[in-house]
């Protein structure tokens, strides 16, 4: 499994997402739940020389919606996170009214070193 492989999911998936937040302005409002947040944390591994560098890419993909949701992130788990072994984690944020549904997971993955 790829980090592109998981974008490309996201891509097809059909609700907005964004990496780190949405900048929100006039021009382009940030969405209403449910959406789509996701971080990544991407360290090299192994040799610095050969044609691929080793790298361990730490991914959170987190869920907001206005109350649980099950069929959604079923839906999610399914799609997106076919194949992937993850850690789900749920919290409610009463100060904003969601429901966050968190799921990490790492990804190792070989990236080509370009001359």
């Amino acid at each position: 499994m790829r980090l592109d492989t998981i974008l490309d999911r996201l891509d097809a998936f059909g609700l907005p997402y964004a990496f780190l937040e949405f900048k929100d302005s006039e021009l382009n409002p940030a969405p209403g739940p449910p959406f789509i947040v996701y971080l990544t944390t991407i360290a090299p591994r192994g040799p610095d020389e050969g044609p691929a560098l080793i790298e361990q890419v730490d991914v959170a993909i987190e869920l907001y919606t206005d109350e649980p949701a099950p069929a959604l992130e079923n839906r999610l788990e399914a799609e997106i996170l076919e194949g992937v072994d993850y850690r789900r984690f749920q919290a409610v944020i009463d100060s904003e009214n969601m429901v966050q549904t968190a799921y990490e997971f790492t990804i190792t993955q070989k990236r080509r070193l370009t001359p």
